[in-house]
């Protein structure tokens, strides 16, 4: 009998977090899952670890690597071999909550949309990659500022399978957010949201993946293209690199600050009259494409809350900056 859910992690190297993952997958309060995990071609116990909840447990299924192609052909691997109607992800340094698929297959009971996620407690030693707002919940909210900001943890991510195979959604082999990218391109095939309940622990320590590509993540600007994909596709905007390190500073991951071209940038006097202005060259530019956004909604989120939080950020700057790195995809 096939599952409802079908949860997959992909994993090199991380047999004790791997461990504390799959005993919280066990311990769900939904029982109707299955649970395959790819191990991408560890050097160390990773892989006797899966075997030994395969062993204890009939719904945990090791897949195995036998040289390392990375996190998104394991990814990969895994969508191959689910069964169940919905994909659940989990990454293997994270912890799910008791009733994370209990509230989640409640919630897709009435949910018309192709994907959703939760809200997650973000522990461990690496304090800097804090989020400054709530994953938003409603569609139309999640849409405007998807625009600027990864609106999902991918952990804790569920979507509909016929909606990823019709698309033939799979991975693609980037350097960094691929989850992200994957996200975006789902949700060209339907609303996403989030749960407002807190369902995951979302692990920040030396060796995260996310961490230790923060350095990278805007030298190989892919969190760059995916919002400017967003820009062509959505709104018919072709924008030039400055107009893109503006869009990206009004609302800057944590460590934007810490690039040299985004501080100079964010400390020209002029910075809020040009981040205003490009707004509502946003705004102009939904009505002229009839709308793809929620007219109400995106002026909501870009006029009174997205200014205002820049604008407030750009007043706090300090009056010297600590640039640790250049972000390539500009130029010096």
């Amino acid at each position: 009998m096939r599952p409802l859910v079908s949860i997959y992690i992909p994993v090199r190297n991380r047999p004790e977090l791997l461990s504390e993952t799959l005993n919280a997958i066990q311990a769900q309060s939904w029982h109707d899952w299955e649970c395959w995990i790819v191990d991408d071609a560890s050097t160390d116990h990773t892989f006797e670890v899966i075997q030994s909840f395969e062993r204890r447990d009939a719904r945990f299924h090791g897949l195995r690597h036998t040289e390392s192609r990375g996190d998104a052909a394991a990814s990969n691997t895994a969508l191959q071999h689910l069964r169940g109607a919905y994909a659940a992800r989990m990454d293997s340094d994270d912890v799910p909550l008791p009733d994370w698929l209990a509230v989640g297959m409640d919630f897709a009971r009435s949910f018309q949309g192709v994907a959703f996620g939760c809200q997650a407690e973000l522990f461990g030693a690496v304090a800097d990659l804090r989020m400054a707002k709530a994953k938003e919940t409603d569609p139309l909210r999640w849409q405007a500022w998807s625009l600027f900001n990864d609106e999902n943890y991918h952990s804790g991510l569920i979507f509909r399978r016929d909606v990823q195979q019709a698309a033939a959604l799979s991975y693609r082999a980037l350097t960094v957010n691929n989850d992200w990218d994957f996200i975006h391109r789902l949700a060209q095939h339907g609303a996403v949201a989030n749960l407002a309940d807190m369902l995951v622990r979302i692990r920040r320590h030396a060796d995260n993946s996310t961490r230790a590509a923060i350095m990278r993540e805007d030298r190989d600007s892919v969190s760059v293209a995916i919002r400017r994909s967003l820009l062509v596709e959505r709104l018919g905007i072709i924008p030039s690199d400055e107009t893109m390190l503006l869009h990206c500073t009004a609302y800057p991951a944590p460590y934007w600050q810490f690039a040299d071209q985004a501080y100079v940038w964010l400390r020209r006097d002029d910075y809020p009259a040009r981040l205003a202005a490009w707004l509502q060259q946003l705004l102009a530019a939904n009505s002229a494409r009839g709308y793809p956004y929620d007219p109400t909604v995106l002026r909501a989120v870009l006029l009174d809350e997205l200014l205002p939080g820049a604008t407030a950020h750009w007043r706090a700057l300090p009056a010297t900056p600590p640039p640790t790195f250049k972000m390539d995809w500009l130029p010096d």
